[in-house]
């Protein structure tokens, strides 16, 4: 029963925040909207280059924005599609904590004038293409097994960061970051050893 409530609590956390937040339908990732400025991923690199911002500070904030790009949109395809409870609570945690860090890392990149991608690179998109072509009775355990991969991938990313990044506004994005990653890692290999 708690768990039920806990799982209510959140999906009505993640349905009325963005509400409360003012954004807009636009603010979905991997759509064009002004208001990333960003590029498809080949044009990225080009974009940034010849900017006073550190080579480290431009490389992990677009990669990091690509994977919360991809943890929001493996996240929907969950929602819609898991059988088990315990997959769609994972799956919303995971929309909510990347839809945050998705949204931090825009506003920064705007601030410090980091183009980022409008789209996924082929990466990313090949994880999402894996599981939206996943036969219903294997997603449950699909999305899992791409949780758990690319959410080490992540913390690989954040952790190399903290030695290679010098930006006090990232570091602090950075190591608030790092604990959700660990713990959607960690849900998601109590899952699998349930399953």
């Amino acid at each position: 029963m708690r768990c039920f409530f806990k799982g209510l609590f959140l999906i009505i956390l993640v349905y009325y925040l963005p509400a409360c937040n003012n954004t807009s339908e636009t603010d979905d990732p991997g759509k064009n909207n002004e208001s990333t400025q960003g590029l498809e991923i080949e044009s990225v690199e080009e974009a940034n280059k010849g900017k006073d911002i550190p080579k480290a500070v431009t490389e992990f904030t677009v990669e990091a924005f690509l994977n919360s790009m991809t943890g929001i949109e493996l996240s929907k395809l969950a929602l819609k599609n898991a059988s088990d409870n315990r997959v769609k609570i994972l799956a919303q945690n995971i929309l909510t904590d990347h839809g945050l860090i998705y949204r931090k890392l825009d506003e920064l990149a705007k601030r410090k004038t980091i183009t980022l991608p409008i789209v996924m690179d082929k990466k990313h998109q090949d994880f999402y293409e894996k599981l939206n072509e996943t036969e219903s009775h294997k997603f449950n355990r699909q999305f899992i097994d791409l949780i758990v991969e690319s959410s080490e991938d992540n913390i690989q990313l954040y952790e190399k960061a903290i030695n290679d990044v010098e930006d006090a506004e990232l570091n602090a994005l950075i190591n608030k970051t790092l604990s959700k990653l660990k713990q959607h890692v960690q849900t998601a290999k109590t899952l699998n050893q349930i399953k």
